[in-house]
């Protein structure tokens, strides 16, 4: 019986400062001091309690057997209060690091970002090429020259030419500002028929996928147009997510449309709805990449970081035709490794 004591006193030495050593970089010791400290209270307490000698009194009976009972519990709820504060609340040292990943994710994912730039790369250098010397065109004098110009841009479309052209409302010479009216005024005319021949076709065909899709493509684009200002950029928004979810009720093995919807949403800052679609979309098509790269964004606008590292790495396993990994994902890696 006498060894009993002695036994729980070690044991609880050995455990104490095995615990202490363990969560030492936690900077939590203080939680299993406390546990150490309780443990070899209540075992002291044990012993005395136990020890035949002439002081030991019925007081020191009760405040020995007191301990054994009341002590212990310190230690586990010492414990316990540490793994709360580890799920919960970071130590300090953690905290920083924490931190130092957010500010490193914040300019690593720019990098990714330029990933689908960089593949474009060509064909963005040809289009500017093609676009600037236009624009640089309209400082010019030369009144025919300026014509020939807002011709021209009238002609490519898109937000930077329609921006141009809208300036061209503000030169001085009525010549210049009516073709520019003119040409804006034809653009709107352009869409609007588009628009309306492609609902025809879609209320004529309810059950084709195809065309919904296409009248959900015009919608995006007539919103991305430059022509409308913010009121109407929202209310097209809302037709485009229309007609792409018709276009999936009509064929719902589509993964498409739900990319499309859920690059809307990250435009739009609606993450969870964006997360929501992406997981859809990630279950019919599962090697998608362009699938993969929006949900890299997402959980990165949500602050999940532990699940956007998760799909990187399940970026790493899908090959390429010849097997090797994908461009994009080399593109990826090499970006990664340059931070």
């Amino acid at each position: 019986m006498e060894i009993l004591p002695y036994a729980l006193l070690l044991g609880s030495l050995f455990s104490g400062l095995a615990g202490l050593h363990y969560c030492r970089l936690q900077e939590v010791g203080l939680f299993v001091l406390a546990h150490l400290l309780s443990s070899v209270l209540s075992a002291t307490a044990l012993a005395m309690a136990f020890r035949k000698s002439r002081i030991t009194t019925r007081l020191w009976q009760y405040l020995g057997f007191g301990l054994v009972f009341f002590a212990p519990g310190m230690g586990p709820f010492g414990v316990t209060l540490l793994l709360i504060l580890l799920k919960v609340k970071p130590s300090s040292r953690m905290g920083n690091l924490l931190d130092e990943m957010r500010e490193q994710m914040k300019d690593q994912f720019h990098r990714i970002k330029q990933i689908r730039a960089v593949e474009d790369k060509r064909g963005l250098l040809m289009e500017h090429l093609q676009v600037q010397p236009l624009v640089d065109m309209l400082e010019t004098s030369d009144l025919q020259m300026k014509r020939a110009v807002i011709s021209a841009l009238a002609e490519k479309k898109g937000r930077k030419m329609v921006e141009k052209i809208q300036e061209c409302l503000k030169d001085p010479h009525p010549e210049i500002y009516q073709l520019a009216l003119a040409k804006l005024g034809k653009l709107q005319e352009d869409y609007t028929k588009d628009i309306a021949r492609l609902m025809a076709s879609a209320k004529e065909n309810p059950d084709s996928a195809a065309a919904h899709m296409e009248l959900a493509h015009l919608y995006v684009d007539y919103r991305e147009s430059g022509l409308l200002d913010r009121t109407l950029e929202d209310f097209y928004w809302d037709l485009a997510i229309k007609e792409y979810d018709e276009a999936i009720r009509c064929d719902p093995n589509l993964s498409g449309p739900l990319l499309t919807i859920a690059r809307l949403h990250i435009e739009k800052e609606r993450y969870e709805d964006a997360l929501n679609t992406l997981n859809k979309a990630h279950e019919k098509s599962p090697y998608d990449l362009d699938i993969h790269e929006a949900l890299v964004q997402t959980y990165y606008g949500l602050g999940q970081y532990a699940a956007m590292f998760r799909v990187i790495r399940e970026m790493t396993t899908i090959q390429g035709p010849g097997g090797e990994m994908d461009p994009k994902v080399l593109a990826m890696t090499r970006w990664w490794l340059a931070g």
